[in-house]
């Protein structure tokens, strides 16, 4: 879910508070601090937050950032092994996986860090098409 770094409250820790859809949350942004980009600099920045960590920096103008629930809408009605089967539903997560990546890069060039939470979903779409 895409949110606006507040203020840092520990840097140290690497804790923040993000606003997300107006609740002000903390959040860990350790994967988006670096020697360039350090806590302090970060306030201001938007990032996608899961479970309560800032996995990248987004553009603020970007698709994620302005309306990021028509990818949650199509991707939360796959709760079946044989929706996963369904080569148009899973060809249009590839797209909505690509065109975020795309977005990624774009706000910040590198490396893009991907944490997978739940091996499920991967697993099923591999061994099942």
């Amino acid at each position: 879910i895409p949110g606006q770094i507040q203020s840092i409250t520990d840097p140290a820790n690497h804790l923040a508070i993000v606003d997300i859809n107006g609740v002000r949350r903390p959040v860990n942004i350790a994967c988006i601090v670096d020697d360039n980009h350090p806590p302090e600099r970060c306030v201001g920045d938007w990032v996608l937050v899961h479970v309560g960590f800032a996995l990248n920096r987004i553009d603020p103008r970007s698709r994620a950032a302005r309306d990021p629930f028509p990818y949650l809408r199509r991707w939360q009605t796959m709760k079946y092994v044989d929706e996963f089967r369904d080569p148009t539903r899973a060809e249009g997560i590839l797209r909505d996986i690509t065109e975020l990546g795309q977005q990624l890069t774009q706000a910040r060039p590198g490396p893009v860090k991907i944490m997978e939470v739940c091996g499920g979903h991967t697993h099923a779409s591999l061994s099942l098409g």
